[in-house]
């Protein structure tokens, strides 16, 4: 029981010390502004803010409330001192997008044919494909094809045979995606998507992942909202 408490106020100990460093201030501030303050910095903090503010209030009851200095009249569980665990983890050591999504990422030429680009969607399941005009980086998407089907069905014609990827990319909408770099963390690029769904703009379909988020870059990775979408 001793040391499940001590391990947890251990814990605090290294969270507050990383919390100090992160927000940048000096003196004495309260523990939920140093949070909101390094969040700034740290996006992960806002997920698991409920958490941390918990940790707090216990850690308080602990450290506050001895009878004597070997007694700790509040102790943590066991569930509470792993949860702890995993999230310092997290906070402390995150996951690299240049990690966690890795990848081989085809990349189309605009001189590519639609029906290829069709045919290799159709295959690997995808819904939008890597390409690269000009030397920087594009992303088309189902809804840029849909798009460039309906404007050809306004004109009353519709022939695929000699459409090439040149001819979809305009009519995917801008911010369709972004570039990432490798080291960025998994918990920027989670933000990133949030972000963009506040912001009222065109939907944000993928990250790609470059060495430094350049457009001029080779493409190491990918990231969906989908790939996001996991319970910690």
């Amino acid at each position: 029981m001793q040391d499940r408490g001590e391990l947890f106020i251990q814990l605090y100990n290294e969270l507050d010390h990383w919390l100090k460093k992160i927000a940048k201030r000096r003196g004495s501030v309260p523990f939920w502004k140093r949070i909101r303050e390094a969040a700034k910095y740290e996006p992960a903090l806002n997920r698991y803010l409920d958490d941390l503010l918990e940790f707090h209030e216990l850690r308080n009851a602990i450290i506050h409330h001895r009878s004597y200095p070997a007694e700790l009249l509040a102790m943590p569980t066991e569930e509470t001192v792993e949860r702890m665990q995993v999230i310092l983890e997290k906070l402390l050591r995150p996951q690299l997008v240049g990690n966690a999504f890795k990848s081989d990422v085809h990349v189309f030429g605009p001189a590519t044919l639609l029906t290829e680009v069709l045919k290799y969607m159709r295959h690997n399941g995808y819904s939008q494909v890597v390409s690269r005009l000009d030397g920087k980086l594009k992303l088309t998407t189902s809804s840029g094809i849909t798009r460039w089907l309906a404007a050809q069905a306004e004109a009353g014609c519709i022939d695929i045979e000699e459409v090439t990827l040149g001819d979809i990319l305009p009519h995917d909408r801008s911010g369709a995606f972004e570039l990432i770099a490798a080291h960025e963390t998994v918990e920027t690029a989670l933000a990133t998507f949030q972000k963009s769904l506040h912001a009222s703009k065109p939907r944000l379909f993928a990250l790609i992942i470059t060495k430094n988020g350049e457009p001029q870059e080779a493409p190491l990775g990918i990231i969906t909202p989908r790939d996001l979408l996991v319970e910690d």
